[in-house]
């Protein structure tokens, strides 16, 4: 049986705006490394690179997205235990995505949420924001009866 290349891939470090133009991308990663035990998504600001160019794939039945059928990829049923995601700040894209990995990560121990040191506008802290928003993260039903989540 051929094996996608990042088969033996135990940490992946992805740096993304979890742009919705994105999920496609994430997805392929979840499903090319079934072994995936620590995921780490470092959020940064959304620059885009060539801004002309729009995602073609249709995002109506994204995983993250749908209310209909849902892939669960194979990590997250069997091997990811570990999801640190630093720079949250609780906009609706890293919403989706990180409440996708609660209800479907079947085998997730520890989700860690790191808050944004990002000052909103006139230099206005904005930490109570950002933990209110990942604060509603914990209501979301979990998947694993084990996993803990941490806000910093």
């Amino acid at each position: 049986m051929l094996k996608p290349p990042l088969y033996k891939m135990r940490h992946l470090i992805m740096k993304t705006a979890l742009h919705i133009n994105e999920y496609h991308g994430i997805s392929f990663f979840l499903f090319s490394c079934p072994r995936l035990q620590t995921l780490t998504i470092h959020i940064s600001s959304s620059n885009t690179i060539f801004p002309e160019r729009e995602t073609t794939l249709s995002l109506v039945e994204h995983e993250f997205l749908s209310n209909g059928y849902i892939m669960v990829y194979k990590c997250l049923k069997r091997t990811l235990k570990v999801v640190n995601v630093t720079g949250f700040k609780g906009h609706l894209n890293e919403m989706l995505a990180i409440q996708y990995f609660i209800k479907y990560g079947y085998a997730l121990e520890t989700l860690y949420i790191n808050l944004s040191n990002e000052k909103g506008p006139n230099g206005i802290n904005m930490e109570a924001s950002y933990r209110a928003n990942a604060e509603f993260l914990l209501q979301i039903h979990r998947a694993s009866n084990a996993l803990n989540i941490f806000i910093n």
